[in-house]
């Protein structure tokens, strides 16, 4: 992973999270405008990766027309996500990279897995109204271990696994569904060696403003991850980039 980036709400709130990071002593560069996008704030995270804020990015649009449109556009092929929905990092030191992007970035916990004392393991962070943004699990520093593209239905899943499998691609969990968020899921590897998520179907799982955040205990991680399976396999567990 090169970078993860997050745009802000409203413009003024670069402003806003400049002066955290000030506050929090956090070192960053100003970055000026780019190719399709604005001014970005760049900084690391304790979690080593390199992380922007920014809010001004060309719109393409969804290829539908903003004028009585249809459902879905034309000519999709293949399993077609309509968007991505969240990454999922690593971090060596997971309970002080959950506390930055807490404490720092305003991220809130909707779910967190913890050991008996109670420190965080990981956790599932989220600023829209979703089960998350991003999570973060114990690993290297830097690393990632999934993005994901958002799906409509729990019927979406299986269709995507059909499609994988007419494909001969490398399929690493699923289909089947987490514990943790209630979504269903299916994860597989690009050509690149990079693990992907299509993910959705979490409808009874509605987010609110005073939602509070969810505890899982260490020992039932493996039904936290996938709620059919009685164990992980190693690759789910030990491969990243």
């Amino acid at each position: 992973m090169v970078r993860m980036a997050f745009r802000t709400v409203d413009p003024e709130d670069l402003d806003y999270y400049e002066k955290r990071l000030q506050t929090y002593s956090v070192p960053y560069d100003v970055i000026p405008e780019g190719y399709r996008r604005g001014r970005a704030l760049r900084f690391q995270s304790p979690s080593g990766h390199t992380v922007e804020l920014y809010y001004a990015m060309d719109y393409t649009g969804n290829l539908l027309p903003t004028v009585n449109p249809a459902p879905w556009p034309d000519g999709l092929t293949g399993i077609a996500p309509p968007r991505l929905d969240h990454t999922l990092v690593t971090a060596p030191d997971p309970a002080t990279a959950i506390r930055f992007f807490q404490e720092v970035l305003e991220f809130r916990a909707s779910e967190v897995l913890v050991q008996p004392d109670g420190t965080p393991i990981a956790a599932w962070l989220w600023q829209r109204p979703a089960p998350h943004d991003l999570a973060i699990v114990p690993g290297g520093a830097g690393g990632f271990h999934h993005a994901a593209f958002m799906i409509d239905t729990p019927e979406a899943i299986f269709r995507a696994a059909d499609i994988l499998a007419r494909h001969h691609v490398r399929i690493d969990l699923g289909p089947g569904r987490h514990g943790i968020t209630r979504g269903t899921t299916i994860y597989f590897f690009d050509p690149s060696g990079n693990r992907l998520e299509t993910f959705g179907g979490y409808s009874a799982y509605q987010m609110d403003p005073d939602t509070q955040a969810i505890t899982w205990t260490a020992d039932r991680m493996t039904q936290g991850v996938s709620y059919y399976a009685t164990e992980l396999n190693e690759s789910f567990l030990k491969v990243y980039t």
